[in-house]
């Protein structure tokens, strides 16, 4: 309720936890979804982690198909990292899909199956690729609403792989990537 006083456009949650069971992390989603439902007013969307409950692509994927109004931050790159994969198998495309729709905010920082954020992502030019193919699908899965909110997360050390990175110049620097790309992305479905 206190936070209302700050007029948010949108809330971003990071909760639940991976190390409880299935039946607890649901009983967290009862009752956040319980308490979102009570502020309309103010869209809020829980973040895809890795520590919280939705810290995998797979146990995302029950909780998305168990609760019809649960709404994601997606930030991609700690399921990569979880899996230590690229997550490129067909089946991991239907779960991205499953996903696309419920996004309501997104962080799109590139990592790695070592790394939650690397310091020069075009360097890693599969993880763009890839990366940039599930924003899309969010893009698509989206193209009827007004808007959606992107941020290009990334942090400073220890979160950054080095010190030598200037923070601010990375983020910028991913923002305009961003921008580009949805450009691209918007010319081509008009």
């Amino acid at each position: 309720k206190e936070f209302m006083e700050y007029k948010p456009i949108h809330i971003n949650i990071q909760g639940g936890q991976d190390s409880w069971s299935i039946e607890e992390n649901e009983q967290f989603f009862e009752k956040a979804l319980e308490v979102q439902a009570k502020y309309p007013q103010v869209t809020s969307s829980h973040e895809t982690h890795r520590t919280r409950a939705l810290y995998n692509p797979f146990t995302t994927a029950h909780f998305v198909k168990r609760f019809p109004t649960l709404r994601l931050t997606a930030d991609y790159s700690h399921f990569i990292l979880v899996c230590e994969r690229l997550l490129q198998h067909p089946t991991d495309d239907e779960r991205f899909r499953l996903f696309a729709s419920r996004v309501d905010h997104l962080h799109a920082r590139v990592g790695t199956a070592q790394h939650a954020q690397i310091s020069a992502p075009l360097e890693a030019k599969e993880e763009c690729v890839q990366m940039q193919k599930w924003w899309e699908m969010i893009w698509d899965a989206q193209n009827n609403r007004t808007w959606i909110t992107v941020t290009p997360e990334y942090g400073p050390a220890p979160y950054a792989m080095t010190n030598e990175i200037n923070v601010w110049d990375l983020t910028n620097r991913e923002m305009e990537r961003q921008k580009e790309n949805y450009q691209k992305w918007s010319n081509n479905i008009h």
